[in-house]
């Protein structure tokens, strides 16, 4: 069954990857809700908070099963392009933030599969800081071209910009790690932050705001 509907997602991606440069990104335009939800589940582990008593070498454990299919719920699929040429499945996720007011942050990334549907190669390429829905969409519909076509992002890192905050992460202190897939800081005080932070969200318990998305 998993073969099945990975061959007819895979079809599927091979038919809009052939349309207009000029395609609509949107998610809900390319993809049934049952795609959507495919595709944020084989992402959910990699870029979900980690469970309360869980840990990054433990998280793909069944016992999380549950956990991650309701995270993965609370996740948004925006934006997407599989790009035929790398094989890489470009992607913008949304999900709630925790702020005193509606507020949500965003994720840009891409990853590549294999034969089976498991994800072999992954990067996260940006995560915004938290800002209100309408805003938030309007940096990702800029910023999604530009990730597409590998262009450097750079410019628009809080390092560099006066009175706007777009991206979050990476900064002078955090990058990504493609082969532990995941976020690093340079800081350790901040790295132990960053998981006890993220357990924290996991369980739900009350947070005042903070750095960390």
């Amino acid at each position: 069954m998993f073969k099945v509907f990975t061959a007819i997602l895979f079809s599927t991606l091979l038919v809009l990857s052939c349309t207009s440069e000029k395609m609509d990104y949107g998610a809900d335009k390319q993809f049934k809700a049952q795609e959507i939800a495919f595709i944020k589940n084989n992402l959910i582990r990699y870029i979900g908070r980690l469970p309360n008593k869980g840990s990054h070498k433990t998280k793909f454990d069944t016992s999380f099963n549950n956990y991650y299919t309701k995270l993965a719920e609370e996740h948004d699929l925006k934006l997407y392009r599989h790009d035929k040429k790398t094989g890489r499945s470009y992607f913008f996720i949304t999900r709630l933030a925790p702020s005193l007011q509606e507020k949500f942050v965003g994720i840009g990334g891409w990853y590549r599969e294999d034969e089976s549907g498991k994800i072999e190669e992954m990067e996260e390429i940006f995560r915004t800081w938290k800002m209100p829905m309408d805003d938030l969409m309007k940096k990702a519909e800029f910023l999604f071209p530009l990730m597409l076509k590998q262009e450097d992002l750079s410019p628009y890192y809080t390092i560099n910009l006066n009175n706007d905050f777009i991206i979050e992460f990476p900064d002078k202190d955090t990058y990504y790690d493609k082969n532990q897939r995941r976020w690093i800081s340079k800081r350790k005080d901040f790295e132990l932050y960053y998981d006890r932070k993220e357990k924290a969200n996991a369980a739900r318990l009350p947070e005042s705001e903070s750095l960390i998305p």
